[in-house]
């Protein structure tokens, strides 16, 4: 279990979606349950700006994650860890001498120990 150490810029936003079946009646009535015990999905887009060391020791953290084991993240807006992957991630070019700029979705993951 690895803790992400880096902040993210203020550009950076979280996604909510809540995980809920709906049924539909006839009569234009319509039910909501929700989708098991977890029904809030977390998704954060993040945006990197920073020296091109600090972008490789990112880029290097999460291939090790290879996108399918989970690490620690903070949330830079409520400040609470939250168990996520990443799945996806791209580089863009440099925006100044020894400067660059990385994006990557992180997925909050609900798993049982």
């Amino acid at each position: 279990m690895s803790l992400f150490p880096w902040c993210p810029t203020l550009s950076s936003r979280r996604r909510t979606r809540f995980r809920v079946r709906t049924v539909a009646m006839g009569d234009g009535y319509a039910q909501k349950v929700p989708e098991g015990l977890h029904v809030q999905a977390n998704t954060w887009d993040l945006e990197f700006r920073k020296s091109t060391r600090e972008l490789l020791e990112i880029r290097t953290f999460l291939e090790a994650a290879e996108g399918r084991h989970f690490f620690w993240f903070q949330d830079p807006d409520t400040g609470r860890f939250h168990r996520v992957e990443c799945e996806e991630f791209s580089n863009s070019p440099q925006d100044a001498p020894h400067q660059g700029r990385l994006s990557a979705v992180f997925v909050e993951v609900v798993r049982w120990p």
